[in-house]
């Protein structure tokens, strides 16, 4: 600024919005305009002609405006940016410009121009911040969208009817198109192009929040496909959906070869289960030889007799036939004793009858029992009669070492399969019995036969059965491994250790009952709990 009075430009200088000060080589201000003593508060006449020390404080003085005042009357013109505590303006970002004054080539004062810039700086800061923010979205959006993408499901979102908006590579990838030729489409249509049996009615009524399988025409492949609603943030308001749909070829082809090794387990566990029944029967088979040797035996002896009271009767027949001499035939019938074989013939009968029976109900148990249990069938059973059959089977086994003490009560019927639950109680009670045999043998003894106790019982959804004896016990460790496949106490040869294990099996996944055992030194208590039938 070149040759000017004050007083010219005071009129110019009050008009403009920035604040303005002139002072002169003494730090003394020679003006200030009306913005000036606004900002600070001040009246003209309070300002003109102080220095800028008394008006700013001398602290603030000689940290700053001392020295940029010097340098502007070195002759440097300079501004900057400097956020200050303007008097009553509070504090703002001011633009601060220091413009020599010049008269006849002699710098006379420094006008100090103050801009007021707070809220273009405060804007640029915003746009500074909209800016990183701006900058980070794009980056989670990338990111995003590499998530997406670097799945290997096909995922389509689509507007509310049902037309596409977006989708990741998996879905261009096995269209094998231009993402400008699917972005708008009909989900239902552009997938039923690419060999899924379904159009938009079938897509939005049966698939929508569900999830369903379909077979591609095309590449003979299976896939799921999973809708979920899509909603607006703010509103709730149903937008579309996204569909997710993944290739589960290996997961069916894994699945039925599961299946089929399933069956071929199931399969090979009915044979162990049939194999052991069978070792259960010819460890008992002597026992069974035995029981069946009594009746047979005395229905062959009465045979016998019958044989020759069947000749005696033809005898006394042909005399009939050949003599009229009734008192040689009185005497023949005194001398043969017929009266006696008369009456020995209705005892011979009752007994023979009796032994077959007797001998019938042993083979069809061990019939029954012995049964493939590949077709099973469930049925209504009375446990006390099943608790019996097996007794009946293993006689033989007990009746030398034990005495069987039964408590039953009459019980409802459980439903199961007859031969599998027989087998059940045959393994425990034979087990019992073997226990007291081998505890007889040992030293410390102090009984010459054991008991094995049968009781039945229920309550309002189980009967239960509790076999019990007063053989050895079984350890502790022992106790948690008992249904463990192909363990046993027993010497080897004596036992397959698969008995208990598979009465587990029959017990509790094949008839949804449950098995316990408790048991201390002198006792043992297995406790069988079976489901009522359902009325």
């Amino acid at each position: 600024m070149e040759g000017f009075s004050v007083s010219d430009i005071a009129p110019i200088l009050d008009g403009i919005r920035d604040i303005v000060s002139i002072i002169d080589s003494s730090n003394i201000y020679r003006f200030v305009n009306h913005n000036y003593c606004k900002a600070i508060d001040r009246p003209f006449q309070a300002i003109v002609g102080q220095s800028v020390a008394d008006i700013w404080g001398q602290q603030i003085f000689s940290a700053s405006i001392e020295n940029e005042i010097k340098r502007c009357f070195s002759g440097e013109l300079f501004e900057y940016e400097k956020w200050i505590i303007f008097g009553k303006l509070g504090k703002k970002c001011m633009l601060i410009s220091y413009i020599p004054c010049y008269n006849n080539g002699i710098i006379n004062y420094v006008c100090v121009i103050n801009r007021d810039i707070t809220d273009s700086k405060l804007l640029e800061e915003k746009h500074k911040e909209l800016g990183k923010a701006f900058k980070s979205l794009e980056k989670i959006k990338s990111e995003w969208v590499n998530t997406i993408d670097s799945i290997e499901d096909i995922i389509i979102h689509t507007d509310s009817n049902g037309n596409i908006k977006r989708f990741n590579k998996a879905f261009k990838e096995f269209l094998r198109t231009d993402y400008n030729d699917i972005i708008g489409k009909k989900v239902g249509a552009v997938l039923e192009s690419a060999g899924f049996p379904l159009n938009d009615n079938l897509f939005n009524n049966n698939l929508f929040n569900n999830i369903n399988q379909y077979k591609n025409s095309q590449n003979g492949k299976w896939y799921n496909f999973k809708t979920s609603f899509f909603t607006e943030m703010e509103s709730q308001i149903f937008s579309g959906l996204v569909l997710v749909i993944h290739d589960i070829t290996s997961l069916k082809k894994q699945t039925s070869e599961l299946e089929s090794a399933y069956r071929q387990l199931k399969e090979k566990q009915l044979q162990i289960a049939h194999q052991e029944k069978l070792a259960c029967i010819g460890q008992l088979a002597a026992g069974i030889a035995h029981e069946l040797n009594n009746p047979i035996g005395y229905v062959k002896s009465n045979l016998n007799s019958l044989s020759k009271y069947t000749d005696v009767i033809k005898e006394i027949f042909s005399a009939l036939h050949e003599s009229t001499n009734l008192s040689n035939i009185k005497m023949l019938i005194v001398e043969k004793n017929i009266p006696f074989i008369l009456s020995d013939l209705a005892q011979l009968t009752s007994e023979t009858i009796f032994g077959i029976n007797q001998a019938s109900e042993i083979i069809k148990n061990l019939k029954d029992f012995s049964h493939l249990d590949s077709n099973r069938k469930s049925e209504h059973l009375n446990i006390n009669d099943l608790l019996d059959n097996a007794l009946l089977l293993s006689r033989n086994e007990i009746k030398y070492y034990a005495e069987v003490k039964k408590n039953y009560i009459p019980l409802m019927d459980v439903s199961g399969v007859s031969n599998e639950l027989t087998q059940v109680f045959l393994n425990i009670i034979v087990n019992a019995a073997q226990a007291i045999r081998s505890y007889l043998k040992q030293d410390g003894c102090s009984f010459t036969q054991g008991t094995i106790t049968l009781e039945t019982g229920m309550d309002k959804s189980n009967c239960f059965v509790k076999i019990g004896d007063n053989g050895p016990g079984i350890s502790l460790e022992h106790q948690s491994r008992v249904f463990e496949p192909f363990f046993t106490t027993k010497p080897v040869g004596s036992g397959t250790g698969l008995g208990l294990n598979i009465s587990y099996d029959i017990i509790v996944n094949r008839h949804g009952g449950s098995i316990d055992l408790e048991s201390s030194p002198g006792h043992t208590v297995f406790t069988v709990k079976l489901p009522l039938k359902k009325s």
